[in-house]
């Protein structure tokens, strides 16, 4: 049991990129997760059903993930075009009560590659393998501590 501790809390050490402790779950109490799915793009939709206004953290940034040998992998998705000057995203939104917050995957891994000619690099784009995956929700409602929750699909 003491090993076992041990590995766990050795795991949650390297595995957070960050000092800041953010509790996890799959559920959660004051919002609601949708994930719709159709041919060419994954619809996720995330609505406040709290009695407070609640902050969604990187509101624009899509952070997928796919189940890969046990282990969640980030799946690649640019939020700006390769060599283009986009504006810092928003850290976070503010949702309202009864407020509905969505995005769109294109059900694509992008990224960017070598420069061309023009020195502007080239977007790498393949479709996403079958299986299980994930889409991180960071939140926090009013002076509470941020929470992150996990809605899982399948493609």
């Amino acid at each position: 049991m003491k090993y076992i501790s041990l590995a766990v809390l050795i795991v949650l050490f390297v595995g957070c990129k960050s000092s800041e402790k953010i509790p996890t779950s799959q559920t959660s109490t004051g919002i609601e997760t949708e994930v719709i799915i159709s041919e060419n793009q994954v619809l996720f939709q995330i609505k406040n059903v709290s009695n407070d206004t609640i902050n969604i953290y990187s509101p624009q940034q899509t952070n997928i993930q796919r189940l890969v040998n046990n282990e969640w992998e980030k799946v690649r998705v640019l939020n700006c075009p390769c060599g283009a000057p986009c504006a810092k995203p928003i850290e976070k939104k503010e949702l309202y009560i009864g407020q509905v917050h969505g995005y769109v995957w294109n059900k694509q891994e992008s990224w960017c590659g070598k420069k061309n000619e023009y020195g502007i690099p080239e977007t790498i784009k393949i479709s996403p393998k079958t299986g299980k995956y994930r889409i991180t929700i960071i939140y926090q409602i009013k002076q509470s501590e941020k929470q992150i929750i996990y809605k899982e699909f399948e493609l």
